[in-house]
């Protein structure tokens, strides 16, 4: 599975400007004839990859034409603790290991492990430590 940056949240406009090219009814009404396009409600999406990757990205929109919107935090929830996910990315983020991150903040590695694996909580006074380094909110780990 691809990963595309925003597309759970895009998904529903791209398939509206994708049905709205193809002619195809959105939401029970067809588009209407004018001289000029109707943009309303559409996000121009422009897309420059490999020619390899072409029928990889075709299939993957056909998937997202065939399935309903996914909440974030479901997703999040999947790879185990919202906060140890927000905190898993917002790391990965700065470009900075769990030893570096354990460097600064003085959270042990060992511990900052086991918070991205949703095995330890992240309490106040953690999350202010690891958002002071990550610059974040602290409560977004909470």
């Amino acid at each position: 599975v691809m990963n595309f940056p925003g597309v759970i949240s895009r998904k529903r406009e791209v398939l509206d400007m994708i049905k709205y090219a193809r002619g195809e009814t959105i939401d029970g009404h067809a588009p209407g004839l004018t001289k000029k396009p109707h943009t309303e409600n559409l996000i121009p999406l422009h897309l420059m990859v490999h020619p390899a990757n072409v029928d990889t990205i075709t299939r993957y929109v056909a998937q997202l034409e065939k399935s309903d919107s996914t909440p974030w935090r479901e997703v999040a929830g999947r790879r185990g603790s919202v906060p140890a996910s927000i905190l898993r990315g917002s790391r990965s983020k700065a470009e900075m290991t769990q030893t570096r991150l354990s460097e600064l903040t003085g959270i042990p590695q060992r511990h900052i492990s086991e918070m991205e694996q949703g095995k330890r909580t992240i309490g106040k006074e953690t999350a202010k430590k690891l958002a002071a380094v990550l610059n974040v909110d602290y409560r977004v780990f909470m």
